[in-house]
């Protein structure tokens, strides 16, 4: 399935009834202001886990520097106003919705709209997490890497649906250490570093200043 507008998908649709649940994914290219944007990411999950609680829309938004797939689940009467809205944001281009089907429940507790950045130079095979239903061991991402979800056929959505099923929070694993990442949280902490070293350096001008006068 490649559905290429909000119309089309409409279409698609005019057999479901209003209140039936249903999950929609689609896969999208990032535009090029977007990818210059360091801010955008968090502001795409931010506004949409408000928008999520207040319309029990759940899911997950993954991307790489290049693409975004986003599943959402919720009622037809509540995805297909957002999804219309999808469809007219310049941030990203070529939206092509992969996947449509009736479900007879939430696959996904939570409206926070869980999100992983996917690259096989920032991404370890094995994800894991405090709050995960499963152990690392049973979570991999090897099949998805490198990510290029346009090129995907249609068993792999469901594949990757079913794999961001097994956790809550997407943290990422590295060997060593435990981070929380997305494309603003890297920017972030190498500027908490630098801000962190003026701060010393300044202390260290100030006591010497007081050791000399």
């Amino acid at each position: 399935m490649k559905l290429s507008s909000y119309k089309a998908l409409e279409d698609y649709l005019v057999n479901f009834a209003q209140d039936d649940l249903i999950t929609v994914v689609y896969v999208s290219d990032i535009a090029k202001k977007t990818k210059k944007d360091n801010g955008v990411f968090e502001h795409i999950r931010y506004h949409a886990a408000h928008y999520n609680k207040d319309h029990n829309v759940k899911g997950f938004l993954c991307n790489n520097e290049r693409y975004f797939i986003q599943c959402l689940e919720g009622h037809k009467q509540v995805l297909l106003p957002l999804i219309n809205q999808i469809f007219n944001d310049t941030r990203h281009t070529n939206i092509q919705v992969v996947l449509v089907k009736p479900i007879k429940h939430y696959h996904f507790t939570d409206w926070h709209m869980p999100s992983l950045f996917l690259d096989k130079s920032l991404i370890h095979p094995k994800v894991a997490n405090a709050d995960a239903e499963v152990s690392s061991h049973d979570i991999s991402f090897e099949d998805f890497i490198p990510f290029e979800p346009h090129n995907w056929p249609s068993w792999m959505f469901e594949h990757f649906i079913n794999t961001m099923q097994k956790f809550k929070n997407c943290e990422q694993v590295y060997p060593g250490h435990l981070i929380k990442y997305d494309t603003v949280c890297q920017d972030n902490f190498f500027l908490g570093v630098f801000l962190a070293i003026i701060v010393v350096a300044a202390l260290a001008l100030l006591m010497v200043t007081k050791l000399l006068y």
